[in-house]
């Protein structure tokens, strides 16, 4: 019996260190996660800050231009390349210029002495920053008002953004594109 009772201490003591082994790795692994997620998230956020810093930057160069195309013509009037890294803490991603307008409004439901209320706000425009890889993380940046349409998304392989200036019919618009782009929209209602 004396052999036997060995046997069992040892595999008990065997599978305890096991488990403790175990739960020291998924702790551990769990602090490096969120420590990970925590400087993704904050390189996030500064390269959305970076970028919208460098889309005012650009609207101040584009709106000095005394530069108007001939009808029905675009001109380009400025570019510029925004340095950014090419991964964060070894992931890949993207950034994306969400205008503003109409289309983007946040209802709140709010309460008002027992009377409930709807209220609409109109945002501004935005700058989202987001990986795309494990983790998926993002984080968004509002921009000043502006009164110069953007619209883009871009990954960091091209990470440019240029100042058009368009005269369509006499009417001049200007706009500021980031990465490459074929065609601009700019969304004024849905119906």
């Amino acid at each position: 019996m004396k052999g036997i009772s060995s046997f069992i201490e040892y595999t008990l003591v065997i599978m305890l260190g096991i488990v403790l082994v175990t739960a020291v790795t998924l702790v551990a692994y769990s602090f490096y996660d969120t420590a990970v997620k925590t400087a993704i998230k904050g390189e996030l956020r500064q390269i959305a800050v970076q970028t919208s810093e460098s889309v005012v930057k650009i609207y101040e160069i584009g709106k000095n231009s005394q530069t108007n195309p001939p009808i029905n013509s675009t001109m380009q009037i400025a570019t510029l390349s925004i340095p950014l890294p090419r991964q964060l803490a070894g992931k890949n991603y993207k950034i994306t210029l969400i205008p503003s307008g109409s289309l983007w409004a946040t209802v709140s439901n709010i309460t008002m002495n027992q009377i409930p209320v709807s209220y609409v706000g109109i945002t501004t425009s935005k700058v989202v920053t987001e990986t795309t890889q494990e983790p998926l993380l993002s984080s968004s940046q509002d921009m000043p008002n502006i009164d110069v349409a953007i619209e883009g998304s871009s990954l960091v392989t091209n990470s440019t953004l240029t100042y058009y200036r368009y005269n369509i019919n006499g009417n001049i618009t200007d706009a500021i594109i980031l990465g490459t782009s074929n065609i601009f929209i700019q969304l004024t209602g849905v119906s």
